[in-house]
């Protein structure tokens, strides 16, 4: 048993919001390529959430680890517009790398966010042909979500929470198959643990 603290230890600097309109295109384009078939968080509420933080006007007030979350849904969300307005692919790498600098790795309190932020990571780095980097980031959000316990049904959650971490072990579990298969790698989720 261990309890969820903040990570106070751990705060980067924010990078700026991007255009709202940008957003707003990305994050309907990320709807419906990815969240169609691997719908890793609660979209209204992901919604609502951004949608605080344009009312903000910064990132300063969010948790890193959201920030990164945020930023890592923008870049693959990138990967599947045409509009040139947006700036893909030169875009999309940038706020990869924003997204891995609101990383924290380093930390014991680890959470859901991580472990979906680590997997589009993963995936953004095998769509840009980084087979590597993308099979080391899924071993991070792997281990991540073993250690939130995404792996095992446990805990008092509210409905849609349990239904979310559901939703995101079993994408992270046919990620790594995926991977797999593609690199010829050995499997990181045994079966038998879930």
């Amino acid at each position: 048993y261990r309890q969820i603290r903040a990570q106070e230890h751990f705060n980067p600097p924010r990078p700026p919001l991007p255009e709202k309109h940008v957003t707003d295109h990305v994050l309907r384009s990320y709807y419906a390529s990815i969240h169609t078939t691997l719908p890793l968080m609660h979209w209204p509420t992901f919604e609502k959430e951004v949608e605080e933080a344009y009312r903000y006007g910064s990132l300063n007030r969010i948790p890193a680890v959201w920030c990164s979350f945020f930023f890592s849904v923008l870049a693959v969300g990138v990967l599947f517009t045409t509009e040139p307005f947006v700036g893909r692919p030169h875009k999309g790498k940038e706020w990869m790398e924003q997204s891995r600098m609101l990383t924290d790795l380093w930390n014991d309190d680890l959470t859901v966010d991580h472990a979906r932020g680590a997997l589009l990571i993963s995936i953004f780095l095998m769509e840009i042909n980084l087979k590597s980097a993308s099979w080391t980031w899924l071993g991070a959000a792997t281990r991540i979500a073993q250690d939130v316990g995404l792996h095992i049904e446990t805990g008092p959650w509210p409905e849609i929470e349990g239904e979310m971490r559901r939703r995101v072990w079993w994408a992270i579990f046919a990620w790594d198959r995926l991977v797999g298969m593609e690199m010829g790698r050995p499997l990181l989720i045994d079966e038998s643990d879930c």
